[in-house]
């Protein structure tokens, strides 16, 4: 459960560092300071969420156990709709550099 959160935040982070080193903040439907927290705390709800619902699923009964498994796949939803999300904001960024940018400028 641990490494496609990380994986992710990695994917954040360098959206992030794109943006910045392209001076494309103007481009971008969310300012680079919020960027990567947002989704990061998203992977980090998500993965909480998961590991609940493997708790509960570890301590219940068999009959039982049904609930940890809707616990885990809240989490799982969770985690997918902060992806969706990230994917509309890089396609956005993507489309927008690409209609209205003269060129690739480097950031300081």
């Amino acid at each position: 459960m641990v490494a496609p959160a990380l994986f992710a935040a990695t994917i954040y982070m360098l959206l992030g560092r794109i943006i910045r080193q392209t001076n494309g903040e103007r481009y971008s439907i969310l300012p680079i300071r919020f960027l990567t927290p947002i989704f990061v705390v998203g992977d980090v709800i998500s993965f909480f969420v998961q590991a609940g619902g493997a708790g509960t699923m570890s301590n219940a009964k068999i009959s039982d156990q049904s609930l940890g498994k809707n616990i885990i796949m809240v989490g799982l939803v969770v985690q997918i709709l902060m992806f969706i999300l990230f994917l509309i904001v890089a396609g956005l960024f993507t489309m927008r550099m690409r209609t209205n940018s003269s060129g690739i400028t480097t950031g300081s």
